[in-house]
Parts: C-alpha cells; sequence; structure tokens
C-alpha cells in the first residue's frame, strides 16, 4: 500500500487526499465489479492501468512466485483503487450484495435462494 500511494503521487498526485481516506476507512468495493456507461470505465481503466504499470515497475512478483493467492497482488490493489476512483469522482452509486458461486461443498443456489430473489426485487425497481 505504501508503494501504491508513491505511484498515485507520481502518476495522479491529485488522488493523493482520495487514497488515505479510503486506506483510513473499514471498507472497500471487493471482486473489481461495477456496471456503467462505458465512458466511465474507460475513464477508470485509464487511471487504474496507469497506476499499475508505475506499480509493476515498483514491486518485485518474483517473491510471491508458487503462491497463486498472493501473486494477484495488482488484483488486490485494484479492489482497494476503484474506491478512491469513485470517491474522487464523486460519482453516485448503488450497491448490491454479490455472493461466490464457485464453493463445492455447498449449493449456493439453494443457499442463497432468497438473496437472488430479493437481487431480482431490487433490479426490477431500478
Amino acid at each position: 500500500l505504501t508503494l501504491t500511494r508513491q505511484a498515485i503521487e507520481e502518476v495522479c498526485p491529485d488522488y493523493a487526499d482520495d487514497f488515505d481516506k479510503v486506506m483510513n476507512s473499514h471498507q472497500y468495493y471487493y471482486a473489481n465489479m461495477m456496471v456503467c456507461r462505458k465512458d466511465l470505465l474507460d475513464a477508470y481503466a485509464e487511471w487504474l492501468f496507469g497506476i499499475l504499470f508505475c506499480l509493476e515497475k515498483k514491486i518485485d512478483i518474483s517473491k510471491y512466485a508458487g503462491d497463486r493467492y498472493q501473486e494477484r497482488v495488482f488484483g488486490f490493489l485494484s479492489e482497494r483503487l476503484l474506491q478512491v476512483w469513485v470517491l474522487h469522482n464523486r460519482l453516485k452509486i448503488r450497491q448490491f450484495p454479490a455472493f461466490n458461486t464457485e464453493s463445492r461443498r455447498i449449493n449456493m443456489f439453494e443457499k442463497n435462494r432468497s438473496r437472488i430473489h430479493n437481487l431480482c426485487l431490487k433490479f426490477k425497481k431500478v
């Protein structure tokens, strides 16, 4: 995160205060998911990858070799950066619940049937 702050200072210093606010909060948008207009997604991607390419030069990913989870460092950082971008650009957002469908030990559909139903009802209202 320290290197990420440094990359923000280099690439887009006007986001530094918002980065600090997000890092001092107790929430973030996990899973790198959003639904938005194409122009917003393009602007976000340009901003995000500018920071990630800068970070790529600063982070020695070879120390994570063999640890597939930790090799996802750029994905983890981008999850935190989404909230920075949303805050800085003062975007109005709506949050919806999400769940992982990849678990093999339980039937996720059955476990989350009521959540799926409620989510469908919310989308009908939008």
